[in-house]
């Protein structure tokens, strides 16, 4: 079944493959309150409200510029 809406929230592993991280890194994300989830009965699910406040909160990437001599 195929639905024409976004899902309103991603599992772990869609949230793991979105980001880039492991399972680990996830689990301490939930664990250290950077990242809030919800249950819904035995399944872990990740709002992507939630998700957005957590990438917002991610510092922006600054390359490093080589030293000069």
């Amino acid at each position: 079944m195929t639905y024409d809406t976004p899902p309103a929230a991603l599992s772990p592993r869609e949230f793991q493959r979105a980001y880039g991280i492991g399972q680990t890194k996830f689990y301490a994300l939930l664990k250290t309150g950077e990242l809030k989830a919800v249950t819904c009965g035995r399944r872990i699910l990740v709002p992507l409200a939630e998700i957005d406040r957590w990438a917002s909160a991610c510092p922006p990437y600054r390359p490093r510029v080589p030293a000069t001599a």
